[in-house]
Parts: C-alpha cells; sequence; structure tokens
C-alpha cells in the first residue's frame, strides 16, 4: 500500500513540473511604453505663486503695519 501511495505522488509531482515549462509558452508579457516628455493638452497655471508682504512705518508717532498679498 506504501508502495502505491509513493508511485502515485512520484507520477503527479512529475506531471505538475513538466506541465508548469508548457504552460509558460503561451504567457506573453506586454510593455507599454510611457513618454514623460510629451506636449501637454493644457498649460499648466501656477496659483500658489503668492506671497505676503509687511510694511512698517510710522505715523503720528506710532508704528502703522500694512500686510498686502502679492501674486505674481
Amino acid at each position: 500500500m506504501k508502495k502505491i501511495f509513493l508511485a502515485a505522488a512520484i507520477t503527479i509531482t512529475s506531471l505538475v513540473g513538466l506541465s508548469a515549462p508548457s504552460l509558460a509558452a503561451s504567457t506573453t508579457v506586454v510593455v507599454k511604453r510611457v513618454d514623460h516628455h510629451r506636449p501637454m493638452a493644457r498649460p499648466m497655471h501656477r496659483t500658489n505663486d503668492c506671497y505676503v508682504e509687511t510694511v512698517k512705518h510710522r505715523d503720528h508717532g506710532r508704528i502703522v503695519v500694512h500686510k498686502t498679498r502679492v501674486c505674481r
């Protein structure tokens, strides 16, 4: 009985070992080309190119601070 199980195990492992390379022949690998240097459909606008400009000056002995937002 042990010989039958051993023979069946050897047969199954040899079939699995031989069938794997035959299945690999049907597998295809597709590589897509990605072109990072193609022109964009619309121009890119930078919206966060702003900063806060602080101006201090004296007015009748007091220091006055003006903060203005400057965008380019």
